[in-house]
């Protein structure tokens, strides 16, 4: 029977209820501070080689980089400058933010000379997989693929593969390793 003052839950719903919201409120704190240490690997001063395709029928150019990267607590960042010998010379750069919420990756990579594209998708231990949505198309539609592997050992590999024409085969456009100076 309910004394007065008294809340009309009993007790023991409200300790089971609060036991409940702890433990659903620890998952996400977990994978943000999870989150937080992976994008925390991309920060300093880093340098970069190797091959760049400008396009579908292009043969790969060899390239180097230099590049700084930061982070925030859920996001990160990586910008610098590419150059393939005489051929080209690039600014480039990808901005990350994960999201706690849906535990999903957004963003935005600065390279192409179409203009920025989107970033989206998500982390699967030390690789994260990310949808490219380029402002126009490129080798025939508007897609691509992003691979993004750092096991924070001091260097991680960028990857972009693309289907270079509607029924065509998917090939790497970009193939680059990084690593501390």
């Amino acid at each position: 029977m309910k004394k007065e003052g008294e809340c009309p839950m009993s007790k023991m719903p409200l300790f089971a209820f609060a036991v409940v919201l702890a433990f659903s409120s620890a998952g996400p704190l977990r994978a943000q501070s999870g989150e937080a240490e992976y994008l925390s690997r991309f920060s300093g001063q880093w340098q970069a080689s190797g091959l760049v395709r400008r396009n579908a029928t292009s043969a790969p150019n060899k390239v180097s980089c230099k590049m700084a990267g930061n982070h925030r607590q859920n996001r990160a960042g990586v910008g610098g400058t590419c150059r393939a010998a005489l051929i080209f010379t690039r600014e480039i750069s990808a901005d990350l933010n994960y999201d706690p919420v849906n535990d999903r990756y957004t963003g935005v990579y600065k390279g192409s000379t179409i203009g920025p594209a989107r970033l989206s998708g998500t982390r699967k231990g030390d690789v994260l997989t990310l949808n490219v949505r380029w402002p126009k198309p490129v080798n025939g539609d508007h897609h691509a693929t992003m691979i993004i592997n750092n096991p924070d050992r001091g260097a991680f590999s960028f990857i972009v593969i693309d289907k270079v024409a509607p029924d065509g085969p998917v090939e790497q456009m970009t193939n680059l390793t990084f690593a501390k100076p």
